[in-house]
């Protein structure tokens, strides 16, 4: 008895579809991204700031950063400067890169640099790089970690904690204005028409503004 043996013609034997077999690289993005949100624990506040305890960025990363790791992403935060007319800017933009290939980027996290009484500038902006890195993070993860200043950089907070029922850039020139000081806040407000003065006072984003000058 002889054995038979079958060859066969790949040149013409049809292949099954990477398209269909081939799972899509940005849904496993987002099912190690459900994986590490559902990993990451309550963290504790144990840092004290004028406005309550807070986590500090050492315990955050010490957490999140393994959990990263573990579901296949990269964590990269990129320090970003902006030159305007009158100040400098700086902050913070965090992406999470998965070795898909895919990554998912925050929008800039940037803050107007300005010298602070018993500070060097180089002192200030390690507070401020400090809490945009934090505030960054927490903020495309969903972690909640209360509203704070780090402890070091005052009255941080007031400019991040977005108002309700507000045009976001009505909020955002008021804020930066408020930086630059008094004066240059109340002209602003005085620039305003009725409707855009009314909505800045009853968001309570003016009150807040405004508490920061009788410091």
């Amino acid at each position: 008895m002889t054995d038979s043996i079958e060859t066969v013609d790949n040149s013409t034997a049809e292949k099954p579809s990477k398209a269909k077999t081939k799972k899509p690289a940005v849904a496993n993005l987002y099912t190690d991204l459900i994986e590490v949100q559902k990993a990451i624990p309550t963290i504790a506040k144990t840092s004290k700031a004028v406005y309550g305890n807070y986590a500090n960025f050492d315990d955050i990363i010490k957490i999140v950063r393994p959990l990263l790791n573990e579901h296949n992403f990269v964590l990269i935060q990129k320090t970003q400067t902006q030159q305007g007319e009158q100040f400098t800017s700086i902050g913070i933009v965090t992406e999470l890169i998965h070795v898909s290939g895919e990554k998912i980027t925050s929008d800039p996290f940037i803050v107007p640099l300005q010298a602070e009484k018993g500070k060097s500038l180089a002192q200030t902006a390690g507070s401020i790089l400090t809490y945009a890195k934090r505030y960054s993070l927490c903020a495309l993860l969903g972690i909640a970690t209360g509203d704070d200043t780090d402890g070091n950089y005052n009255n941080l907070n007031t400019f991040n904690n977005a108002p309700v029922n507000i045009n976001p850039k009505l909020a955002e020139t008021a804020r930066q204005c408020a930086m630059q000081g008094y004066e240059q806040y109340k002209a602003f407000c005085n620039s305003l028409d009725q409707a855009s003065r009314e909505m800045l006072i009853n968001s309570g984003l003016h009150n807040e503004l405004k508490a920061m000058f009788t410091h």
